[in-house]
């Protein structure tokens, strides 16, 4: 039998991909996967969605995603569940007030809901904060944690009851092609033949590629988090603190995530790895300053997760050039929960030539040169001033 289309990848992209197709009218459609269900990227997320974002097309992705993660949590009876925390944003410096107040108006001309507070309103709200060094904050309340794996679960189950084969812990040995067309995937079971490949591998896609000699402007990076246990129980926020770029969400009772860490340099960024001692000690050190209680805070854990970077901070979507019936999907720029689902379905409306839910060509794979040199940056902090951490 010749498929509709194969996915290589069994992530947050892929699987909305998948969910995509086969609901734009593709029903003969298999996701392969070398490991589980978002056992790559996917699984080392922080889950964070937020509207904060640098650019109207940018929130729009996001609106997109979570208005879609509301529709899952509904169809899922239980197994997803949208955790609204809300997100605070932080400016201490000049330069990244300028850009809360540039992201509120953008925000407000979208109609969704967001506030500036200052440094009063943000010490009488979160008492336990330090706020005596900020200059103004940005609240965007409907922000939310999604579970990546409880989403994953979600969409695994709607499509294997619909008939989609997703064959995981099957190693993907190559694709196949004549005349630079598309006629099959490789794996350790066997072939899928099709016309139709999409390559949703996460930071794993450049070498994917490169085994076929094809080249994108991707870089992979790695980005730390880790878990802290405080010393008190308080209701708080998720935060995103501009200048050192950490954030934190709630994970339970006393436990928070903490974040950022990311790592341009390191000597392999796709290598399974906790996170480095330099994490560690740049959390132990600046965190306090914004939250004084977590000087008693205990380190619990921590991981490093692989990302993949673009030279514009958005994810190539779309097909590959020269070579009918290949697409990827990729360079999410640390963003793949929240830009997934959105991408996903832009790419599902490219392939069954249907009406996009946004404009693609800001997504176009070759928008710029394959072998473009760029430094990769962490998609979640936009861009703002030098200024050292206050």
């Amino acid at each position: 039998m010749t498929l509709d289309a194969v996915i290589i990848g069994a992530g947050v992209s892929g699987l909305s991909t998948a969910y995509a197709l086969y609901t734009r009218g593709m029903t003969r459609i298999a996701v392969v996967d070398q490991g589980l269900l978002g056992s790559g990227s996917s699984s080392k997320s922080v889950g964070i969605v937020s509207y904060l974002q640098e650019s109207a097309y940018d929130l729009e992705m996001v609106r997109q995603s979570l208005d879609f993660y509301r529709y899952a949590a509904r169809a899922s009876r239980g197994i997803l569940r949208i955790q609204t925390y809300g997100l605070l944003r932080t400016a201490h410096s000049a330069s990244t007030l300028r850009v809360l107040r540039s992201q509120l108006e953008l925000i407000r001309e979208r109609g969704l809901g967001a506030a500036f507070l200052t440094p009063e309103e943000v010490q009488h709200r979160w008492p336990w904060l330090n706020a005596r060094a900020l200059l103004g904050a940005l609240w965007s309340p409907e922000d939310a944690y999604i579970d990546p794996s409880a989403y994953l679960y979600a969409l695994y189950l709607y499509l294997k009851n619909e008939g989609v084969k997703i064959s995981l812990l099957n190693v993907v040995e190559g694709i196949r092609f004549k005349e630079h067309r598309v006629v099959g995937v490789l794996t350790e079971e066997g072939e899928l033949k099709t016309s139709r490949v999409v390559v949703a591998t996460g930071a794993w896609t450049p070498m994917l590629l490169a085994f076929h000699d094809l080249r994108l402007p991707l870089k992979p990076y790695r980005a730390q988090a880790g878990v802290i246990a405080l010393p008190e129980q308080v209701e708080a926020p998720m935060i995103h603190d501009l200048d050192s770029g950490i954030y934190t969400r709630p994970e339970g009772d006393r436990y928070w995530v903490v974040g950022d860490g990311t790592d341009l340099h390191h000597p392999d960024p796709l290598a399974e790895a906790p996170s480095d001692p330099q994490f560690m000690e740049f959390i132990a050190e600046i965190l306090p300053r914004r939250v004084p209680m977590a000087e008693d805070a205990g380190f619990m854990r921590g991981w490093a997760g692989p990302c993949l970077g673009t030279p514009d901070r958005r994810p190539l979507v779309g097909p590959v050039r020269d070579v009918e019936g290949l697409y990827v999907i990729a360079g999410m720029n640390g963003l793949g929960v929240m830009r997934a689902p959105t991408a996903g379905s832009v790419l599902g409306a490219l392939i069954t030539e249907t009406q996009p839910p946004l404009d693609p060509e800001p997504l176009r794979p070759d928008r710029f040169p394959a072998d473009l040199a760029f430094e990769p940056r962490e998609g979640f902090t936009p861009v703002g001033g030098e200024e050292p951490v206050p």
